[in-house]
């Protein structure tokens, strides 16, 4: 098959191509550096730490996180979110948890509550509709310490995130942990205006940097038990990891060219974010319409905001997702289907039998490809 002839539609998992100056970091990292930061007092070594520096730096401003050692980085958001869970909770502690919730941080939770250390709420899609906040008191407890909510769906696409949320909940003492994994790259967020206490992040989605990055921003100092124990860098004289951020949370040799490419992908986005969103907002436009348009094609929405990224949920009549996903992917085109690793957010739009075919885009899709796909549905689907 000629990769060049596919219609990707599948960024929402990982966006495939990537701006040539991510590329770029990532061979020059590997080739003119390739070693690791603190791993010695050598000229190389001493460039690593400089590159992992000035990361930290575009991380720490694009979240308006106060400090570098407030950013930790992590292989992906999945090994985030189970760093700040279980060095953040504690026996008797109790969650608020948004009806979206990714598996990478609902799984965490729940082993959490069937171990015992914690108890959780799952709220109702309809505290998330605007003016709905003080439905919110109806679920917290004298042990509340967390609340956690996604940017956006990954499953619809919905903005979920909203700061009204965030300064109430900030008001009434309760932390705010959010998952940025899906639409970092193209909401800008304030920790500190936003009241946003803690952010999980990933690189290899609309930050455009590569697989096997990601990370956790801390509006404050981060004060919670690592993950894993091992060499930092530093203190190698000491038993346990030094207990110094962020060097204390991120035992093991980091994915520098990675981490280094990510910076570029951030770069990027700061430098094109307007022509990214003109181009984003005008092929969405075209997708919804043209689904909208076939009577056999069904979108599923929460309707908690009519704002949302380019993303589309959807299911065919006469047709379960994997029969369908089976027929585009025989006409060369990607998309995903199933419950997209988030039964929690399913079994809240009710589709948690069958799943959804979701459609997601980004920059580098171009309108013929949104064109051809529509295209294929209708012939699919008769129309």
């Amino acid at each position: 098959m000629n990769k060049q002839d596919l219609i990707y539609l599948d960024n929402a998992a990982t966006s495939r191509i990537k701006p040539d100056q991510v590329y770029g970091a990532w061979d020059f990292y590997t080739r003119q550096i390739g070693t690791s930061p603190g791993r010695g007092s050598h000229f190389l070594a001493i460039e690593a730490s400089r590159c992992l520096y000035k990361a930290r730096k575009a991380i720490s401003q694009y979240f308006v996180s106060p400090s570098t050692e407030n950013i930790v980085f992590t292989k992906n958001a999945t090994e985030a979110f189970n760093l700040f869970l279980n060095g953040y909770l504690n026996i008797g502690d109790h969650v608020l948890v948004s009806p979206f919730e990714h598996n990478a941080i609902f799984r965490p939770l729940n082993k959490l509550k069937d171990q015992g250390v914690i108890d959780y709420s799952i709220l109702p899609v309809e505290v998330f509709q605007p003016g709905k906040e003080e439905l919110f008191c109806e679920f917290i407890r004298e042990n509340t310490k967390l609340f956690v909510m996604p940017l956006a769906s990954n499953i619809t696409g919905e903005i979920v995130f909203s700061s009204t949320i965030s300064r109430y909940l900030n008001k009434k003492g309760i932390k705010i942990l959010l998952d940025a994994a899906q639409g970092a790259g193209r909401i800008r967020l304030d920790m500190e205006e936003d009241k946003l206490d803690y952010i999980v992040f990933t690189g290899h989605k609309d930050l455009y940097g590569l697989p096997g990055t990601g990370g956790l921003c801390s509006r404050n100092y981060l004060n919670i038990e690592p993950l894993i124990q091992g060499g930092t860098g530093i203190h190698a004289e000491t038993y346990i990891n030094p207990d110094i951020n962020p060097e204390r949370y991120e035992a093991g040799t980091l994915n520098m060219p990675g981490i280094w490419s990510l910076k570029s992908g951030i770069k990027y986005i700061e430098e094109n974010v307007e022509r990214i969103k003109d181009k984003e907002e005008k092929l969405f436009v075209i997708l919804k319409k043209g689904l909208e348009e076939n009577s056999n094609i069904r979108i599923h929405k929460y309707n908690i905001s009519e704002k949302s990224l380019p993303i589309i949920s959807f299911t065919a009549k006469d047709y379960s997702c994997q029969e369908m996903a089976y027929k585009l992917n025989k006409e060369k085109i990607c998309v995903r289907a199933g419950m997209h690793c988030n039964i929690l957010g399913h079994t809240s739009l009710g589709t948690k039998e069958n799943g959804t075919i979701r459609v997601s885009l980004d920059y580098f899709n171009k309108e013929k490809e949104i064109n051809k796909f529509l295209d294929v549905i209708n012939k699919i689907t008769k129309r």
